[in-house]
């Protein structure tokens, strides 16, 4: 009897460590559930925080764009109102020699440097997020989209990086004075905000060319820019900016993107369209793949430009 009860009391402990155990791991697992439930629902509301934020910004951001890049420029969006207004305000500006400013010529440009300020500001929070996994480079991607990351140089400019007249495509107008002064309506001591955008300029361009979202020549200069001028300054950009939040090493999505960007031969499924049709306007060497001959490389490169003609 007595070893019989003791059996019955082992067995009856046992089912009671078993029993707790079970529960502990139920109440893991529910922990889980309902922090990935949380989080969910704060990515969720952090991507509709920041699209409604941007979807105010974006009257300022084609009035930026629109400062550098001319009132006539075909990509951006800026209405034609403000279109006329812009032009109006910098034939002014063009007749006054220089140093004859009036008071509505310094107010308005004041005016255009906070709109630059409020654009800059964004775009900085933005990469922020970005460098911390706030959200995802195919998040970002999808609220800027094609619209922005075209103009990377711009935002390059905004970093202090570039000067507007090396921005492709620049043509502000507004005689000397104000092609003179528009490289002051950026703010140039915000040495980490620069980093943070130089990140975003590179990464937005790099998963726009990723998709296909562009024509293969940018492709090309985009691997030029990453491979020559703007190879360390990126990489040193990346390395600060995600030391400075406190990261030992950048996110590996971020250095994945730009060597993407560098070698575009990695996007196996890229597609040349039929504006590509002819090698001269492309540099084949930019998407060879591992272990394909230079001879072999140009074939291909011509067999999909020819395809590509329809």
């Amino acid at each position: 009897m007595t070893v019989d009860g003791s059996s019955k009391l082992a067995l009856i402990d046992l089912l009671i460590q078993a029993g707790v155990g079970l529960a502990t791991v139920l109440v893991a697992v529910a922990a889980i559930y309902v922090a990935r439930g949380t989080s969910r629902t704060e990515k969720e509301n952090f991507l509709a925080a920041i699209r409604r934020e941007w979807d105010d910004l974006r009257p300022d951001w084609n009035r930026a764009l629109m400062y550098v890049l001319g009132a006539d420029h075909y990509y951006h969006e800026a209405t034609p109102e403000e279109r006329d207004a812009h032009a109006r305000m910098l034939r002014k500006i063009g007749k006054r020699s220089r140093g004859d400013s009036s008071d509505e010529q310094w107010k308005w440009t004041r005016h255009q440097r906070k709109i630059i300020f409020r654009t800059t500001r964004f775009l900085v929070f933005a990469s922020d997020a970005l460098l911390t996994g706030r959200w995802t480079i195919g998040e970002a991607y999808a609220l800027f989209g094609p619209e922005v990351a075209r103009h990377y140089q711009t935002i390059l400019w905004m970093a202090d990086r570039l000067e507007s007249s090396e921005i492709l495509f620049a043509s502000p107008g507004g005689g000397k004075d104000w092609q003179q002064s528009i490289d002051q309506l950026r703010k140039s001591n915000f040495h980490d905000s620069q980093d943070a955008l130089v990140v975003l300029a590179f990464i937005l361009r790099a998963e726009q060319c990723r998709r296909g979202d562009t024509h293969p020549w940018f492709v090309s200069s985009l691997v030029e820019d990453l491979r020559g001028r703007w190879d360390q300054p990126t990489r040193r950009a990346l390395l600060r900016a995600s030391r400075a939040r406190k990261r030992l090493f950048p996110r590996v999505s971020l250095v994945t993107c730009l060597h993407r960007a560098r070698y575009p031969f990695k996007r196996s499924g890229y597609e040349f369209e039929k504006q590509a049709q002819s090698i001269s306007e492309l540099q084949p060497e930019h998407f060879r793949r591992p272990y394909e001959s230079a001879k072999g490389n140009a074939a291909r490169i011509s067999r999909i430009a020819r395809e590509a003609e329809f």
